[in-house]
């Protein structure tokens, strides 16, 4: 966006900066310095709570290793 803006087109890049506040908006990101080789957090199988299964790409992630259920709203923290 910051390119964007600099080589004249800051409209362009409003757009997108929008569209990517709208797409995230309450979604945690996980976020990894390039190179670093950082792994994601290892949920286990099923909800503590509810014995729901958990997929670590459906949940909502609260921060680095907590996630939220998708049935009944319980964190669920890594292994």
């Amino acid at each position: 966006m910051d390119q964007l803006t600099e080589q004249g087109y800051p409209e362009q890049s409003k757009v997108i900066a929008d569209w990517l506040t709208a797409s995230l908006a309450g979604k945690a990101i996980l976020q990894t310095a390039a190179g670093q080789g950082a792994k994601q957090a290892v949920l286990p199988p099923r909800c503590p709570s509810c014995g729901a299964l958990v997929n670590p790409k459906e949940v909502e992630w609260v921060d680095e290793i907590t996630a939220l259920c998708l049935f009944c709203g319980s964190p669920v923290r890594s292994e």
